[in-house]
């Protein structure tokens, strides 16, 4: 199975992007259904990731948004502390300051993705997950140099995800993907999940399935 950082190169995904732009009707839905596969396929080799989606699906009213930020810097063996997500577990999601990636339906409008949509398409869930690491990935590598100054350049984030529990009506459409939204009205801390870690102890990037799992047991501990 591919990793995802096998599917991080942005001039690939501008590439992709350009191309989907110039393709006629046909071919868009020659690769659409060569996506569904793919996931399809990646589902029928882990059946019990198919269900666990669609029982999660089934339990919860509306699908938490993701905001990707960093741990903590590395150069090598060199650490430094971020302290964002302590800060954003403390103190919650600044209005207006705050850029979140939501998941979509992507039926050709801009439409927010419902539970029932994934329960019914539980395929269509991996797609947008990948989609969107595609999107944010890099808002966890990227240095922050209010913290690391002249060693900007020398230092990699550490990236981690955290979901966020927020209303439609909480969301400003964004300009830079469908999938982009800006928080309108603050967030309290409580309306945030605990960090899910997307490499794994070696600093490798997880794999899809890996990540799926993550996020669903996440939302499963929250909501029982």
């Amino acid at each position: 199975m591919p990793r995802i950082e096998e599917l991080l190169n942005e001039s690939q995904i501008k590439e992709v992007y350009s191309k989907a732009t110039n393709e006629n009707s046909n071919t868009e839905t020659r690769s659409a259904v060569v996506e569904k596969s793919k996931f399809t396929d990646i589902l029928d080799q882990n059946p019990e990731l198919k269900a666990k989606i669609i029982d999660v699906f089934k339990t919860i009213s509306s699908i938490p948004a993701i905001h990707i930020t960093s741990r903590e810097f590395r150069n090598g063996k060199e650490v430094i502390e971020s302290t964002f997500v302590n800060d954003i577990l403390k103190n919650g999601l600044r209005a207006k300051d705050t850029n979140v990636g939501v998941f979509m339906e992507r039926t050709g409008k801009r439409r927010v993705a419902s539970p029932d949509f994934y329960e019914a398409h539980p395929e269509k869930f991996l797609q947008e997950l990948e989609t969107l690491l595609k999107h944010y990935y890099h808002h966890g590598t990227r240095t922050n140099k209010n913290l690391l100054g002249k060693e900007l350049n020398s230092f990699r984030g550490v990236p981690v995800m955290l979901l966020v529990n927020v209303d439609q009506q909480n969301l400003i459409p964004g300009t830079d993907y469908e999938d982009h939204y800006i928080i309108k009205n603050s967030i309290s801390g409580e309306n945030i999940f605990l960090p899910i870690d997307l490499e794994n102890e070696n600093f490798q990037i997880k794999t899809l399935v890996e990540i799926a799992n993550n996020i669903l047991d996440a939302i499963q501990s929250k909501t029982n």
